[in-house]
């Protein structure tokens, strides 16, 4: 919402670490992954993400992220190593944040994890899985359909 960005970016200008937020807007194309490749750390403190596209496009750049259980590759960031899983809570995901900016190499190793996690989320791999998956359904359900007579 607008409005909610406005109290944002006012009360950004009023804190002393001004100079290390950018509120970006909307990125796409060789923009975003621009800015990608150059953070140190994606953020995604969401109520619900029914994945976290963001998240894995930040994985694929070597980038460790903090998202919030709410996000479903959650758990797979957490068993990759790729990042930090917190509550949406404010001293909690402060903590979170601290631990993931305080030291540099952690948040290297964590995304070389991140990387390897990507790749178990290619188009071609999770194309596969989709008709593996939609194979398993029609088969299952082939002596259903094979028993009605009209």
């Amino acid at each position: 919402e607008p409005d909610y960005v406005r109290s944002l970016r006012d009360r950004v200008q009023q804190s002393d670490r001004r100079q290390h937020i950018v509120f970006s807007g909307w990125l796409s194309g060789e923009a975003k992954w621009n800015a990608l490749t150059k953070a140190s750390l994606l953020a995604l403190p969401s109520y619900q993400e029914n994945f976290g596209l963001c998240a894995l496009e930040a994985l694929r750049c070597g980038v460790p992220v903090l998202v919030s259980q709410h996000v479903n590759l959650a758990d797979d960031i957490e068993r990759a190593g790729a990042g930090w899983v917190s509550n949406v809570d404010t001293w909690q995901l402060a903590a979170a944040l601290r631990s993931a900016l305080r030291d540099e190499g952690e948040r290297q190793r964590r995304g070389i994890a991140g990387q390897g996690l990507s790749k178990q989320f290619t188009a071609e791999r999770m194309g596969a899985e989709l008709i593996r998956l939609y194979s398993r359904i029609r088969l299952s359900h082939a002596n259903e359909y094979s028993t009605v007579t009209c």
